[in-house]
């Protein structure tokens, strides 16, 4: 059954699920070049936090018969050469934490961006996007002790 929600709505949950699909990515990818497992288990909690409210901005999406938003293209090419590059030199894990550190900040400056421009989204999507605001500042917490 397909529910009304309004553009502000739709616009926020578009843009939260291309970050999440972003993080999930650099997640993968990151995890894969560094050999610490306690830092890999670290990115694997965070990856799957960023899963589930992915899937949830997925599911409203879908009950508005709206589409995802793919991660903007270049963003994506971009991040994956920089970390590739920073972990290929060297694959430790303070690099792998401070390419994270990086994404955690980028993530809560659009997030922010992204409430502030989309104003009149409803409670469950801005309640989305807190929710990944405050996942991505955990995380950033977390990684000090990497740096």
């Amino acid at each position: 059954m397909r529910k009304e929600y309004n553009e502000d709505t739709i616009s926020l949950l578009k843009e939260c699920s291309a970050g999440c699909k972003m993080a999930i990515d650099n997640f993968e990818q990151i995890s894969s070049m560094i050999q610490d497992q306690t830092l890999k288990e670290l990115i694997k909690k965070y990856n799957t936090d960023h899963i589930k409210l992915h899937e949830e901005c997925h599911l409203i999406l879908n009950e508005a018969g709206a589409e995802d938003k793919e991660p903007n293209m270049m963003a994506k090419m971009m991040g994956k050469l920089q970390s590739q590059m920073k972990l290929m030199s060297s694959g430790d894990t303070k690099k792998a934490a401070e390419i994270l550190t990086d994404g955690c900040n980028m993530g809560m400056k659009t997030l922010s961006e992204f409430m502030n421009q989309y104003k009149n989204a409803d409670s469950r999507a801005i309640m989305i996007c807190e929710k990944i605001y405050q996942i991505e500042d955990q995380m950033m917490d977390e990684l000090r002790a990497y740096l």
